[in-house]
């Protein structure tokens, strides 16, 4: 069963939307600008924005942006922390890798 806001037109908005520097601050403690980079990668990534979108809470059914944008810089800020524990730089690597770490990091918690 296909869920209308699931779909790329709804959820279009939060791609759309850049999330400001100042809210990554207040919502983690890793470095703003390299969340603001890697949040910058994983928001235009459909398949991870539906999926924080499938988790995410809902209202009337629909998944709240506002919680999907904090799941977005909860899930960058952990890529930031596995590039510092292995030493592996966001900022230097492909998209693609930034993507797969995403990926790797949603699977192992479950998300």
């Amino acid at each position: 069963m296909k869920h209308e806001y699931l779909t790329p037109a709804a959820l279009e908005p939060i791609a759309l939307t850049p999330i400001s520097t100042e809210q990554i601050k207040r919502s983690t403690r890793e470095r703003a600008d390299l969340v603001a980079h890697v949040v910058s990668i994983l928001q235009r990534d459909f398949d991870v924005v539906r999926e924080l979108a499938r988790r995410a809470p809902s209202v009337l059914g629909a998944p709240v942006h506002a919680a999907i944008r904090q799941e977005l810089i909860d899930l960058s800020a952990a890529v930031v922390k596995q590039g510092a524990r292995t030493r592996w730089s966001p900022v230097h690597a492909r998209p693609e890798e930034v993507r797969q770490v995403a990926h790797g990091i949603m699977r192992s918690l479950g998300k």
